[in-house]
Order: C-alpha cells, then structure tokens, then sequence
C-alpha cells in the first residue's frame, strides 16, 4: 500500500493508483485531501478537479516555517496549542506568514462549507 505525502501530487498519484495521503499538510486541513481521494474514486471529476488545484496550492505553505506554521494555523481553529516547536522559532512567524496562513484557514473553510464539509 502507498500513500502520497505530497499535496501537489496527490490526485495524479490517488488515479495511478495510491491508497492515501500522509503529508504534513493534513495538520491544516485533513477533510480537503479525504475529499481529493473521495471524489476521484466516485468519478467526480469536477470536484477533484478543483480540490486537486487548492491542495496544490496550498501546499506551498508547507515550506513555510512548518511546524510553527501549523501549530498556528490549528490555533486558528481552536485548538489551544502554542507555537514553539523544537525545529523553528516563532520568530520565523512573522506578519504577512500569519496573514497568508489567516487567509488559507478562511478560503479552507469557504471550501468546506460549500463542499459540506466538518
């Protein structure tokens, strides 16, 4: 069994034959690469399509000060979680990362409402 850990790729790798995804990115925003994985085995394209596109996108922010990057963008859920981490310093979090990560979590959920996602 393999499963992809690049978000990029996934779609591509989910119709070659891939069983799953095992990407940090799944510490954003885990329903979007169910949702890849799901619609692709369903036959919806469409949806895929698009899915496919965002977590594309959205992975560009794993080479963004991960894993303060993520521990912040689950304090944007709710979870109350700090940001120190052993590898980075929140320093490296600065202004336009927070924004950039405020407006994934934003956009992330926009996807999910319309998608019907929890």
């Amino acid at each position: 069994m393999i499963f992809n850990a690049n978000g990029a790729t996934l779609a591509e790798s989910i119709r070659m034959g891939c069983e799953g995804y095992s990407g940090v990115m799944a510490n954003f925003h885990p329903e979007l690469y169910s949702q890849v994985i799901e619609a692709i085995k369903n036959g919806d394209e469409e949806k895929a399509k698009f899915l496919e596109n965002m977590v594309g996108f959205f992975s560009l922010t794993e080479c963004q000060c991960y894993p303060v990057s993520a521990k912040y963008y689950m304090s944007l859920d709710g979870v109350d979680i700090g940001i120190m981490t052993r590898t980075r310093s929140p320093e490296d979090l600065f202004g336009s990362r927070k924004k950039e990560l405020e407006q994934m979590y934003a956009f992330t959920n926009e996807i999910k409402k319309q998608y019907n996602l929890r």
